[in-house]
């Protein structure tokens, strides 16, 4: 067969304009570099708080691994805030674990448990204000038993005691606020022993389990490895959408904002968080609980959207 000379430019065209192509197609996208957050010895990517220094005295290096003791009271915070994101990470747990990673953790977001703490305390301490404000009048005023120099004495003595509460109170308030700006609330991947953990007297529910959406959504085929063993987990946050994987297995899956999620949380306990289920660019949490955990090969890498 006699092939044209047209034929043979646009086949060479073709041919040299392959390897463009494929070099193209397997070239690294926009955001698609790997940054490690834990590369088994350097800890500047984490801190005990937002705006905090890392908790050098509560978490260690061991092992290669980002370590929490039981008696660790700080969880790690990343230093920076991801919006879009895949996070790979290895962990393991022992014999009654329970740790976690959060995500998309936004600061200021307050629980229902301080408010209720606050109205109580208005309610007590608006009083003694008040209480302050007419003993010293009544002293000042000499009236009742104030007319004696021992009543008065006595009354603004009481006044001045009364009168410490509103301040004590508010500052006590500020700070627990301030510890909601610097430990901000976000979505969890759960880490627990399943099987043995007890949780108010009895087993976990669902929704409780390790790899699901904390206290929201239970996973689905999830196999964790037996406790001890590191099992190797990932995040994915690709606008809404949001995936929970375990050991190479995808066992959760939501859109944020959706119907299903907003009325998983409205019967969570955050629901009294307004716009929880939606999405916001927030911080990444390494869980202390009360329990040991250990932590390796932390790496992320960010999705243009």
């Amino acid at each position: 067969m006699k092939i044209s000379r047209s034929t043979t430019v646009f086949l060479f065209l073709g041919l040299a304009l392959v390897p463009s192509c494929l070099a193209q197609t397997l070239a690294p996208t926009a955001g698609s570099t790997w940054q490690t957050l834990f590369d088994g010895r350097d800890t500047s990517h984490w801190t005990a708080g937002v705006g905090q220094p890392f908790p050098s005295s509560e978490w260690n290096v061991e092992a290669g691994c980002l370590h929490a003791t039981r008696t660790t009271q700080h969880s790690l915070f990343s230093q920076r805030q991801y919006r879009n994101f895949e996070l790979v990470f290895v962990w393991r747990i022992p014999p009654m674990g329970n740790s976690g990673v959060k995500y998309l953790a936004v600061p200021g977001r307050v629980n229902e448990e301080f408010w209720k703490t606050l109205r109580q305390g208005l309610t007590m301490v608006v009083p003694l204000g008040l209480g302050a404000f007419v003993l010293v009048f009544i002293c000042w005023r000499e009236l009742w038993f104030a007319r004696q120099l021992w009543g008065r004495r006595v009354g603004y003595l009481v006044a001045g005691l009364m009168a410490l509460a509103p301040p004590v109170f508010f500052a006590s308030s500020w700070n627990a606020y301030q510890r909601f700006m610097q430990h901000p609330l976000g979505f969890e991947y759960q880490m627990i022993d399943d099987e043995g953990y007890i949780y108010q007297g009895g087993k976990l529910r669902p929704n409780q389990l390790t790899a699901g959406l904390y206290d929201l959504l239970a996973p689905q085929r999830a196999q964790p490895k037996p406790l001890g063993e590191f099992n190797e987990s990932r995040i994915l946050v690709d606008g809404n959408h949001v995936e929970h994987w375990l050991n190479g297995e995808k066992v959760v899956e939501y859109e944020l904002g959706s119907p299903a999620l907003r009325a998983a949380v409205a019967a969570s306990k955050f629901a009294a968080i307004d716009g929880f289920a939606e999405k916001n660019a927030g911080y990444l949490e390494l869980q202390a609980h009360n329990s040991e955990v250990w932590f390796r090969e932390i790496r992320i890498r960010e999705l243009n959207r």
